[in-house]
């Protein structure tokens, strides 16, 4: 039989636990996925004396399924899933939560009982459940109101907005660089950065990454301290905003200093999703806090940040990085961080020619498989991955970095970090 799901999130990693549903409910062996709506944001629904607090947006899509079990058989496997993320099923009706999933239909069945009914006995009166699925199967009538209009009857539901973020696939990181000395962004002013910030999110980026030092050729060192304000002052203006986001996007933080790292975890812990390291050093400290408080973490290959006098070889470039990933792998597991919070970064930028670059691109699969973890790129307006000369326009590198990064989507790279979405 056909089922349609209905799948929410307004609590932790929205997104990441959207898709942590999906991926699971993909390995089943009693159940494939045929199709995934788009993703929504929807205002919560509240009882007239909810806590202030449940009044958080949701994050709203659908899925269509086809297996063998049964209704209250694939209730059971979904309260499951739901528990596997985190879900507390003994928590308060209507109060937040970290993922909802609901059989919203299945094919022309209708059933009902104390424990399920199908179709979902609000499916008509919830624009979050019924446009998902609309979207999934556009003809779809209710078997029990097949006269009537569908369309006229969502005007007079609540309004839902559809999202450009994606619940599959390549995950799209957008840059958001604070710092004045940025290649391409050291010229905004702070409400400027802000308006990228919300420019990202309507564009479609599922992270967004900030980062308060630029690491290009002859940028100076910052301070410790200034970069921990700067980077403070720009998560308190989220924060006082985060309420009113459409989605609020997973956050990662640019650093290479375990100082910054510390300092901004004990202070904004709670809308940190990563902390995305251009150097690696100090990685025992690193990896202490990375495990401390639950983090993903990317390293980045590079043979040195300030002194950047030395390039890889090419004859030995794989073997090099695979070894670099692979010492500071023990670093991390040893800690206790999760294989599965773990990415790898080519580094492209950093310490690799043009030849070198392209070589590790081409076999950046088979890195994967040996050091087995997630990927993320940074080809962005980077001229050496993009086969683009160092005086390229913007507007040059914005171009070939799209298609690139269309190349890196077909080839399930898990994030790809770009300036523009």
């Amino acid at each position: 039989m056909q089922y349609i799901i209905g799948i929410g999130a307004n609590i932790g990693d929205t997104l990441i636990n959207i898709r942590t549903a999906i991926e699971t409910i993909e390995q089943s062996q009693n159940i494939k996925i045929l199709k995934k709506s788009s993703l929504y944001s929807s205002d919560a629904l509240l009882k007239d004396d909810a806590p202030e607090d449940w009044d958080i947006k949701y994050l709203n899509a659908a899925i269509k399924i086809e297996t063998d079990l049964e209704p209250l058989e694939l209730l059971d496997y979904l309260k499951q899933v739901e528990q596997i993320i985190g879900r507390n099923l003994n928590a308060p009706v209507w109060s937040p939560r970290v993922i909802d999933l609901d059989i919203l239909a299945a094919e022309d069945l209708v059933l009902k009982t104390d424990k399920l009914t199908i179709p979902h006995k609000e499916i008509l009166n919830r624009s979050f459940a019924l446009l998902p699925l609309l979207e999934i199967k556009n003809d779809w009538q209710h078997p029990e109101y097949l006269n009537l209009d569908l369309d006229k009857h969502i005007l007079t539901l609540s309004k839902l907005e559809k999202l450009k973020q994606r619940i599959s696939g390549t995950m799209r990181m957008g840059i958001c660089n604070l710092s004045s000395q940025s290649f391409s962004d050291g010229h905004l002013t702070d409400s400027q950065r802000l308006e990228n910030f919300y420019q990202l999110i309507d564009d479609g980026a599922e992270i967004i990454d900030l980062g308060a030092e630029s690491t290009k050729l002859k940028a100076t060192e910052v301070k410790t301290d200034d970069e921990f304000n700067k980077l403070d002052e720009f998560l308190r203006l989220i924060k006082n905003n985060i309420k009113n986001l459409k989605y609020r996007p997973l956050i990662s933080i640019d650093t290479r200093k375990t100082e910054v790292i510390r300092k901004i975890l004990e202070k904004h812990n709670d809308i940190i999703s990563m902390i995305n390291d251009v150097e690696c050093n100090d990685i025992d400290e690193k990896a202490k806090l990375i495990a401390k408080y639950n983090k993903n973490y990317v390293m980045t290959h590079n043979l040195g940040i300030i002194n950047r006098d030395k390039y890889l070889d090419k004859d030995n470039a794989i073997k090099e990085v695979v070894d670099f990933f692979l010492v500071r792998k023990q670093s991390l597991i040893r800690a206790g961080v999760r294989e599965e919070n773990i990415y790898f970064d080519l580094g492209f930028g950093f310490s690799k020619k043009a030849e070198v670059a392209q070589l590790l691109l081409k076999n950046i699969n088979d890195i994967q498989k040996i050091i087995k973890f997630k990927s993320l790129i940074g080809h962005s307006r980077k001229p050496s991955i993009l086969n683009l000369p160092k005086d390229s326009s913007i507007e040059d590198l914005d171009q070939a970095t799209k298609k690139l990064t269309a190349i890196l989507e077909q080839q399930s790279i898990n994030i790809v970090r770009v300036h523009k979405i």
